[in-house]
């Protein structure tokens, strides 16, 4: 340790400062306004003392020691921390400081022995005290230090306690605290609106957020990249129409949301000259067309307009919010608990970041304590940040994976995963032998990607054959179709699997009651066998089609109707042979390949819109129905139907029997039960019944259902779905009746679709973008949002934006780019 030690003649060396905490408390306070950088400094040396000062503990704990010397890197030696001590004149072995705290940090995760000395800071230690000098030389010019060295004490007066150098980081904090900063630093920002949001003042701050970062940003890129290439608009106009559309939409929204009367959270003007400017703002707005491309002169002149009218907008925060923020209770609370924290993670300048763009890590709280106050400034993510200040915020989850990866040959991509076989065990009834006959992942071996994406799942046998596997008969029962959804939510398999019965023909396999039945009253018994085909993609009629087309090529083949069939190369090639892109069914965007109708026969429409309402208050939903594959098409069509929204929750649209328990979830659900297991699952939700909406298919019954859907969206949605699938009965007093035509899947499927989006459209003037450089987030405004329901609306929405359905949406649809 480094002795404190006088200088002669009188004069204060730096190590006698740091290890006075009366001295250096004096000399931080001069350092706060003389000399920032070298404030930072003193500090670093405070809590290298305090760190010294471990090693004197009779505990001397190693773990400690390396946590707190994490922590000194972590503050001091970042470039991204706001006590950096670093600069071009301040190196360290020639390293600049940064470079040098990134070693340490990594030496310390390999080596935690080198905490067991406390010269671990040395080298950067005598660094920093020579780079004091020159400040200490000046403060010992000053009158407090004229009156410290004159008493010869190491307080100014006895009779006041010693600053603590929390304290004095604080002010040092407060006093850089100015609305210029806090403007631009994003986190700061986001921590002074959620004061504003609490007091419902947010208007001009949130107008001024999102006009600065979101519209005018958006503006400046449309005239710097759209416009100027006219010849690459000529090639590819689409893309300038985008640009030109987003434009447009934000502009009507922020006028809906900030500057329209009675706006969700308008901006209130006083004078003339600010409210001509309005109407100015909103000539422009208004005079632009969501269809037609925008030219320059109509882009420059609102821009221009609204940097005016954002000048008036900081003034009103300077005079009216940010000095009432700084003197709150709720500012000097937090300001004392997360003074670091509140920092941005980063100096650099910030690109415009839509929040679809999802942040890539999330970081784990830091601590502090009375004499180094915190951990590194991005120790706090901003969620986290909120959550402490009571304020429900909306994170965009890790995107979905919507597209797997595939191998193309000859333009056609490989959708088929697998392909593989399953017999009847005949010694171990009802379970199966299984043999892959072809896996995607096996065909590519070095990609790791293919392999990640299409390894076949274990545990298939339960959707083999969930119904008899073993059944006793006097003519063989047909063979069968069927198609399952096997997987978690986000990453299923889709499998269709073709399923014969077999005769059993060794005695030996035979118990002696099925050798007489056989024997007297040609009673055979069959086993289940067959061949199935999983994909990442709902291909259900592709891969029905595929091995109906083979099972009719074998049918007539004598050995097909035994255990010891073996499928050849040549029907294997056949099954998994890489889907024609052109035409479909391969899935575009949004596309499918299976038709919704079942879910439409089950189900009346009352009923189906019944079934939605459930959907979007995350119920429990059980399907019930006498046929498997309608379980899976029904709950495929019913995600499908629910676009652009996303089920979050467990989905299994087929229960096998041995699954039965997982109806004890107790989450939000979709699961699917044969008609032939409800007494099974009776028994299990018995005392849960009136939670679970059971949905039977059979008898088009829907139980349980909470509420139906908001009475206009209701009304409306059910008069179209009419129209398009009951058109006989619609327009059966006509003179002219329209003609029958195929059901109509792409224009329901674009009805849904349209409804859901108009009902959450307006949803984009109570969202508020929040974002620093790593977090991105949405604050919406129930508050404003349910006030302006109608009273028999208010209970469905009540319910529907707690929901993590809506979450989700509004953390990625919600707010438009």
């Amino acid at each position: 340790m480094v002795s404190p030690r006088t200088s002669p003649r009188g004069n204060l060396s730096v190590e006698e400062v740091v290890h006075d905490p009366n001295m250096h408390s004096v000399f931080l306070k001069y350092l706060s306004v003389a000399d920032t950088t070298n404030f930072s400094r003193l500090l670093f040396l405070v809590s290298v003392d305090e760190y010294k000062k471990l090693f004197l503990q009779p505990t001397n704990d190693m773990s400690l020691r390396v946590n707190y010397a994490k922590k000194i890197i972590s503050k001091y030696m970042t470039e991204d921390s706001f006590f950096n001590i670093g600069s071009e004149d301040l190196t360290v072995h020639n390293q600049p400081i940064a470079t040098f705290g990134t070693y340490l940090k990594n030496d310390l995760n390999m080596c935690t022995g080198l905490c067991s000395s406390d010269d671990l800071f040395q080298d950067v230690q005598k660094s920093v005290i020579e780079a004091l000098k020159p400040s200490l030389k000046r403060f010992q010019e000053t009158p407090e230090c004229k009156t410290l060295m004159r008493f010869k004490v190491s307080m100014i007066d006895t009779t006041i306690p010693a600053t603590n150098l929390h304290d004095v980081e604080i002010d040092h904090t407060k006093a850089n605290f100015t609305l210029e900063r806090v403007l631009s630093n994003r986190r700061l920002c986001c921590v002074f609106w959620v004061y504003l949001f609490k007091e419902r003042s947010h208007g001009p701050l949130s107008f001024w957020m999102e006009a600065t970062m979101r519209l005018l940003p958006l503006m400046d890129d449309y005239l710097q990249t759209s416009l100027p290439n006219a010849a690459e608009s000529e090639n590819n106009p689409g893309l300038d129409l985008v640009h030109s559309q987003a434009v447009v939409h934000l502009s009507h929204v922020l006028w809906r949301k900030y500057m329209a009367p009675h706006a969700t959270a308008e901006v209130h003007v006083l004078c003339e000259g600010q409210r001509a400017l309005f109407d100015v703002l909103e000539h422009h707005f208004a005079s632009w067309n969501r269809d037609e491309l925008l030219t320059e002169s109509q882009v420059q002149q609102a821009a221009m307009t609204l940097r005016s009218i954002l000048c008036y907008v900081k003034d009103d925060l300077q005079m009216n919010h940010f000095v009432r923020f700084l003197q709150s209770k709720s500012f000097q609370s937090m300001l004392h608990s997360y003074q670091h924290r509140l920092m941005s993670p980063s100096h650099q300048t910030l690109s415009v970041a839509t929040l679809k763009e999802v942040s890539s890590q999330t970081h784990s709280t830091g601590s502090c304590d009375s004499s180094s106050s915190s951990s590194d400034s991005s120790s706090t993510s901003l969620p986290e940040l909120f959550h402490c200040m009571n304020v429900i915020s909306h994170q965009p989850q890790r995107p979905r994976l919507t597209s797997f990866a595939l191998q193309k040959v000859g333009g056609a991509p490989h959708c088929i995963s697998g392909v593989l076989s399953f017999t009847s065990n005949l010694q171990h009834r009802g379970t199966f032998t299984q043999s892959i006959l072809y896996s995607l992942a096996n065909v590519y071996p070095q990609d790791d990607i293919i392999a990640h994406h299409h390894t076949l799942p274990d545990h298939l046998e339960g959707f083999f054959s969930p119904l008899k596997p073993t059944i006793r008969s006097t003519t063989p029962p047909p063979p069968s179709l069927l198609h399952v959804v096997i997987g978690s939510t986000e990453r299923p398999f889709y499998m269709a699997c073709l399923k014969r019965y077999v005769p059993i023909t060794a005695t030996e396999y035979l118990n002696p009651l099925e050798s007489v039945l056989l024997e007297e009253k040609s009673l055979c018994v069959y086993v289940a066998a067959g061949i199935c085909l999983l994909s990442r993609y709902p291909l259900f009629d592709t891969l029905r089609k595929r091995l109906q087309q083979v099972h009719e090529a074998v049918v007539d083949i004598p050995e097909y109707n035994t255990l010891e069939w073996n499928w050849s190369s040549r029907y294997v090639a056949q099954l998994a042979a890489p889907i024609p892109a052109s035409p479909s069914p391969f899935p575009q965007s949004h596309s499918i390949d299976f038709s919704i109708k079942p879910l439409f026969d089950c189900l009346h429409i009352e009923n189906l819109l019944l079934l939605f309402a459930s959907f979007f208050l995350e119920r429990k939903i059980l399907f019930v129905s006498s046929y498997i594959s309608v379980l899976t098409t029904v709950a495929e069509a019913c995600k499908t139907l629910l676009a652009p929204l996303q089920w979050p929750h467990v989905y299994a649209p087929l229960l096998p029997p041995n699954m039965l328990e997982c109806l004890h979830c107790p989450t939000p659900f979709v699961f699917g039960v044969h008609s032939s297991m409800l007494e099974s699952v009776n028994g299990y939700i018995q005392d849960d019944e009136e939670a679970i909406v059971v949905i039977n298919l059979d008898s088009h019954e829907v139980l349980h259902a909470p509420m139906s859907l908001p009475s206009t969206v209701h009304r409306k949605l059910a008069a179209q779905l009419k129209e398009l699938i009951l058109p006989d009965v619609v327009c059966s007093d006509m003179l002219a009746k329209p003609r029958c035509l195929a059901f109509p899947q792409d224009a329901v499927r674009n009805l849904f679709r349209t409804t859901w989006s108009d009902m959450m459209a307006n949803m984009e003037e109570f969202s508020f973008p929040l974002s620093d450089e790593v977090d991105s987030m949405v604050v919406f405004d129930n508050v404003g949002f349910l006030k302006g329901r109608e009273a028999t609306e208010s209970s469905f929405y009540q319910i529907f934006v707690k929901t993590q359905l809506f979450s989700q949406y509004i953390a990625t649809n919600g707010v438009q780019s």
